[in-house]
């Protein structure tokens, strides 16, 4: 799903939860402090940054997703049927869910300051 097309679905809902089966889908924090940090942020706009898809979430932070070679991300209802591609979903305020489905298991996530720059938590700064 494009910036274009994702944008009205998800600007001005908040994360309520996230579910994983893949840890390595998480680039940073671990995927415990990553729900931590998200949970009840609200989604404030989506954007791109280079092959990055960019959400930012209320209380300065950002939720980058790079969907990579064989990434896809999805907005469903709970009743859609489980896939075993989907490796990190986001339940959203309004009983939806962001998927994201990968086959190959190449897609990351982060969570970050929306400046881009410095990790959420006050650790190092490091670009990405």
């Amino acid at each position: 799903m494009r910036r274009r097309e994702l944008a009205p679905l998800v600007v001005g809902r908040t994360v309520t939860g996230v579910q994983w089966d893949w840890p390595r889908a998480f680039r940073y924090p671990e995927p415990e402090r990553f729900v931590e940090g998200i949970r009840g942020r609200e989604i404030l706009a989506v954007e791109r940054r280079a092959k990055w898809l960019v959400l930012s979430l209320s209380g300065d932070a950002a939720l980058a997703i790079q969907v990579k070679m064989t990434g896809q991300l999805f907005v469903v209802t709970p009743e859609t049927p489980r896939d075993r591609h989907v490796h990190v979903s986001f339940d959203l305020d309004d009983g939806r869910q962001l998927l994201l489905r990968d086959v190959r298991k190449f897609a990351r996530v982060g969570l970050y300051r929306r400046d881009g720059f410095v990790h959420l938590d006050c650790g190092p700064a490091r670009r990405w």
